[in-house]
């Protein structure tokens, strides 16, 4: 069984016993949680429950999910530039996102 380490918050040490995806112990004088495969396999099961979630869905709410996925993207990529430029107005605001999406669609070409 493969395990891996990693330090738990303190908040947490009150009340630790054995959780569902692994169990505490003690190493090098620090509380540590022992990661355990079955962790892997939840994390796989998430996976397949959002693909046949994806699958299940209708046309024309894909297309809404991809809209509101973009919608959210771009409003990201505008903070991040606001925050990179204080000073830009608007119109200087819409040249660095388009220019910044044209970087993202090159480098999503070369892959």
């Amino acid at each position: 069984m493969r395990q891996r380490f990693r330090k738990m918050p303190d908040a947490t040490r009150r009340s630790i016993m054995a959780g569902p995806i692994g169990r505490y112990g003690v190493r090098a004088g620090r509380l540590v949680m022992l990661m355990v495969e079955s962790s892997r396999e939840s994390m796989d099961a998430i996976e397949r429950d959002k693909i046949l979630n994806a699958r299940a869905m209708s046309p024309e709410r894909k297309l809404r999910a991809g809209l509101e996925l973009f919608e959210l993207n771009r409003a990201l990529i505008l903070a991040t530039l606001k925050s990179q430029n204080p000073q830009a107005d608007a119109a200087t605001l819409n040249a660095l996102f388009l220019e910044r999406l044209a970087k993202i669609r090159q480098l999503e070409a070369a892959q």
